[in-house]
């Protein structure tokens, strides 16, 4: 999951199935103890392509260590993917 502190909140825009795109949605009633960990006063969802943070780049810990550069495969499709919610997300901003 991917959550954003800010001092003005970012205009919502809602995940859709048929046209994925990054979508932006205020917190949940479960999601509102993340507030707890950032000091700025507007937090939000914000969600990849798949409709989560699973297409944001990321690593998951593996056996209690990160894995190298050299472990980790990264398929041509999935890294465009990635290169296209990272431009999406900085242009939130």
């Amino acid at each position: 999951m991917l959550y954003a502190g800010t001092t003005k909140p970012i205009p919502r825009s809602e995940w859709k199935k048929d046209a994925p795109a990054v979508s932006v949605r205020s917190l949940l009633e479960n999601e509102l103890s993340v507030s707890a960990h950032f000091a700025n006063p507007k937090i939000q969802f914000i969600g990849s392509t798949a409709g989560c943070g699973c297409d944001f780049p990321h690593v998951l810990l593996q056996g209690n260590e990160w894995p190298s550069a050299d472990e980790t495969e990264i398929d041509a499709e999935y890294e465009e993917t990635c290169g296209l919610n990272r431009k999406a997300l900085v242009q939130l901003f």
